[in-house]
């Protein structure tokens, strides 16, 4: 928490709620199966194979993606790709629908919104 004064962030003496566990965001991600991606790699220096480092797994993620964009054109792939809804929550003010950052007014103790200033209500 910020200690601060709420005159210096509100224009006019307002109150807010805090609302938690709101979605602020969805999105789908899928899930390929493990035998789409070769998690290890032939390592020439060493002349054989090795794990795959995470940067090594993220390019062959974004190689596999290009061909599942191209699946989903095709549509006659029997693979199975499961697909999964994902949701973002977040604690948001009730007065400017932002992340709640609370802050603490010097003087009155009161805590307010540290981005639109509004006295939180009791």
């Amino acid at each position: 928490m910020e200690s601060a004064t709420p005159e210096t962030t509100k224009a006019a003496p307002t109150t807010c709620t805090v609302s938690h566990n709101v979605i602020v965001d969805a999105h789908v991600r899928a899930e390929f199966p493990r035998t789409w991606i070769d998690h290890m790699t032939y390592d020439a220096a060493v002349k054989g194979w090795r794990e795959a480092t995470p940067e090594e797994i993220g390019e062959k993620l974004e190689d596999k993606c290009k061909d599942f964009e191209e699946f989903l054109r095709d549509h006659r792939s029997q693979d199975v790709v499961s697909l999964e809804v994902v949701y973002e929550r977040a604690t948001l003010c009730s007065r400017c629908h932002e992340r709640w950052e609370p802050a603490i007014d010097d003087e009155t103790g009161e805590t307010f919104c540290a981005r639109c200033g509004a006295t939180l209500a009791k």
